[in-house]
């Protein structure tokens, strides 16, 4: 799936919200909604770039870099993508789109990135993690792979993920992922490094709170 500036609506409508935002920011009318976008995001993040900006949200820098270069990642699950963009505000550009194929997405809700560039998506209607690569340098979002099932779990509504070093910040091979599946219910702790399952934690009647390998 490929990195496109962040679009408000479609067909007529865009024209329409372009032209008016041109003019409203004195921006020459093309089809370059790079530019556009910029001028609107120029002084704050608008509210009227995201259908429901309430899924996730997750912002890291790059390992030796300061938090002045954080890249901020938002989930939209309505408009079933994620919306991205540096502390310094130099872009904004959205990842994703309605649908199960790679870089689709459906009611992604969480989202967990590290220093690394790793960024994981719990994509909820899709039942599914999707883990992503952010680009420092182009800053792009590129698709790596997607976990359905851990052992013999599969997932069946994801909400939250988070990335969990392990206490060795130095050493991403003994990485963990946990992630909440409320549909199940469970969490489950999964390595990084090939996508296995490491733990598993749910609730019974009889023996609340139990750990399960």
């Amino acid at each position: 799936m490929s990195n496109h500036p962040v679009r408000t609506l479609s067909g007529l409508a865009a024209l329409v919200t372009l032209a008016a935002a041109a003019f409203m920011y004195q921006v020459p009318f093309t089809a370059d909604f790079e530019i556009v976008t910029k001028k609107l995001c120029s002084d704050s993040l608008q509210a009227s770039l995201f259908m429901d900006p309430a899924g996730g949200t997750s912002w890291c820098w790059r390992d030796g870099q300061s938090i002045e270069h954080a890249s901020f990642i938002v989930s939209d699950q309505k408009w079933h993508r994620l919306v991205y963009w540096q502390n310094d505000r130099e872009y904004i550009k959205a990842f994703g789109g309605y649908g199960s194929s790679a870089g689709q997405f459906h009611r992604p809700k969480d989202v967990s990135q590290d220093g690394l560039g790793r960024v994981f998506v719990a994509d909820e209607g899709n039942s599914r993690v999707v883990r992503l690569n952010y680009d420092f340098d182009s800053h792009t979002l590129s698709y790596v792979s997607q976990v359905s099932m851990l052992d013999t779990y599969r997932l069946v509504s994801p909400e939250g993920v988070s990335i969990d070093d392990n206490g060795t910040k130095n050493n991403s091979s003994d990485d963990y992922l946990w992630i909440a599946d409320p549909g199940r219910p469970a969490v489950y702790r999964m390595r990084v490094s090939d996508g296995t399952l490491a733990a598993r934690f749910t609730d019974f009647e009889d023996q609340p709170g139990a750990w399960l390998d």
